[in-house]
């Protein structure tokens, strides 16, 4: 009697199928953390003036990167709720006949990378803040 990794193991080309599936997933994890970077720094670009007048104002750089922290963690949450729920939903749409499963340990594993990932990608956007010239981004940058 064969275990099912056992029995997988057998298929011919199983193991070289999975592995060009796994390294789709890992691309697909590094191309999501590239747009996710260019996204939080997009919108820290955007907002260079009103970082400069914070500043000016006297509120610590630290107090505007864990904003910029806060805003990364909620808009990560939403989309990973909104992810989850659709795949949730999926096999409900799929027909019968076709074989979808996966597991709550993949969705909490992925969702987490995702999290993880968005986090790494706002730190960028936080060093962008600490090298805001507060007249400069008044002024607009232009001297």
């Amino acid at each position: 009697m064969l275990d099912q990794k056992a029995f997988l193991d057998q298929i011919p080309g199983y193991s070289a199928e999975q592995m060009t599936l796994n390294m789709m997933i890992y691309f697909l994890i590094v191309i999501g953390g590239f747009i996710l970077t260019a996204f939080f720094y997009v919108m820290t670009l955007q907002k260079t003036t009103q970082f400069g007048i914070l500043k000016a104002l006297g509120t610590k750089a630290s107090y505007i990167a864990m904003s910029i922290v806060a805003q990364v963690v909620v808009i990560s949450l939403i989309s990973i709720i909104i992810s989850v729920g659709i795949t949730l939903l999926l096999p409900s749409v799929l027909p019968d006949a076709m074989p979808f499963e996966l597991s709550l340990s993949t969705i909490v594993t992925y969702s987490l990378i995702f999290f993880i990932v968005a986090l790494i990608g706002s730190l960028l956007s936080m060093w962008r803040i600490n090298k805001v010239d507060p007249l400069d981004a008044i002024r607009g940058g232009d001297e």
